[in-house]
């Protein structure tokens, strides 16, 4: 029974570790035991990581090098991780060891700093409701809200006409969404982070990509999108619901129509 062998590995993964021994953080053997627990032995999914996380942290003197050892570990594994999802692993370590004050090694600025980062991501975490925008469209007229579009799924895309990626991306996005648009009931809200207006509008033409919802960044009415939305580069891809629920995000083209599928075959087997 594999499963049985894997609760078993699991549940005696931390047998014979002297969590009273500081000095075991001296080695990498520790080091090299927790990567792989959190890396390859648990699911990946927040969930079950922040419960593992707990669970591990519970045994350890709050005051010790280990207690410093790990905390600091996982703050910079989950930071920095590369898969979806796991910087709410991260807004939760900072919610429960640095903003009650138990990092003692940190300096006060030093704590701010990494609060700053948590809370700025906490808002775009995957099941909260995407924050709004109303960002001004190409007649430099009328500003649209995010949360006024009426779509099944609305595809939020952050885009410079100066990256060379994104013309790749926005090629593949603009043929799936051709394909699916009327299947999957899909708006794409497309968001131009140049600040040239010319250039702007001149490659929505070259692109091909009039029937989208094009908007520009820097002519906001509500919010700015570097803030709201933790947009270090482009292409950029967050994907909502019909009640503008974040379900995936920094994802590629042709992903967020496989997530849109998927959460389509959800749905029916949810009905049935």
């Amino acid at each position: 029974d594999s499963l049985q062998l894997f609760y078993l590995l699991k549940n005696n993964y931390w047998n014979n570790i002297d969590f009273t021994d500081d000095a075991i953080v001296r080695t990498p053997v520790f080091h090299n035991r927790l990567e792989r627990f959190f890396s390859n032995t648990i699911s990946q999914h927040p969930d079950t990581i922040i419960k593992e996380m707990d669970k591990l942290i519970a045994q350890v003197d709050k005051s010790s090098e280990l207690f410093k050892y790990i905390v600091w570990f996982l703050t910079f594994h989950y930071e920095t991780s590369q898969i979806m999802g796991h910087d709410a692993v991260f807004v939760d370590m900072i919610d429960k060891y640095y903003k009650t004050n138990m990092t003692f090694w940190l300096s006060e600025a030093q704590r701010q700093k990494i609060i700053e980062r948590s809370d700025k991501l906490k808002p775009i975490l995957i099941g909260k409701t995407a924050p709004n925008m109303a960002l001004m469209d190409t007649t430099l007229k009328d500003y649209i809200p995010l949360h006024a579009i009426q779509s099944p799924y609305t595809i939020l895309l952050f885009w410079d006409p100066n990256c060379g990626h994104c013309k790749k991306e926005i090629q593949k996005l603009n043929e799936l969404y051709e394909q699916h648009k009327f299947e999957y009931g899909v708006s794409i809200y497309s968001v131009c982070t140049d600040t040239s207006l010319t250039k702007w509008k001149k490659s929505i033409y070259e692109k091909n990509i009039q029937n989208w919802i094009n908007v520009n960044a820097t002519r906001s009415a509500l919010g700015h999108y570097q803030e709201l939305y933790d947009v270090l580069s482009t292409p950029m891809i967050y994907l909502l619901d019909e009640k503008k629920t974040i379900i995936a995000k920094k994802i590629g083209a042709e992903s967020s129509f496989d997530f849109i599928k998927m959460q389509i075959v959800r749905k029916k087997e949810d009905e049935q």
